[in-house]
């Protein structure tokens, strides 16, 4: 991460804009193994507000199951993450 002023002349860190797919990427490789809400919001780097809406799409879609407020990786999202990965090994640039 690198610095960037802000209007008040005050520095923060700027995080590289993601896409929504690196975003749904990163939930479900934190979900593998079971996550709360709150924990992935914290490794994903999101608002609350944010990993609601993802988490709830990735629920409705079947990507996701949840049980007693953990988040699990579904079948269906461990095989979008092998897919994704094989296409993200093709583009590599060598």
């Amino acid at each position: 991460m690198k610095p960037a002023d802000s209007n008040n002349g005050e520095t923060r860190c700027e995080r590289p804009r993601r896409g929504r797919q690196d975003i749904i990427m990163e939930i479900l490789r934190q979900a593998k193994k079971g996550k709360t809400r709150y924990s992935i919001m914290n490794k994903v780097g999101m608002s609350s507000k944010q990993t609601e809406e993802y988490t709830k799409y990735l629920l409705s879609a079947g990507y996701l199951t949840e049980t007693s407020g953990f988040f699990k990786t579904s079948q269906k999202g461990q095989e979008v993450i092998c897919t994704c990965e094989v296409c993200h090994n093709l583009m590599k640039i060598k």
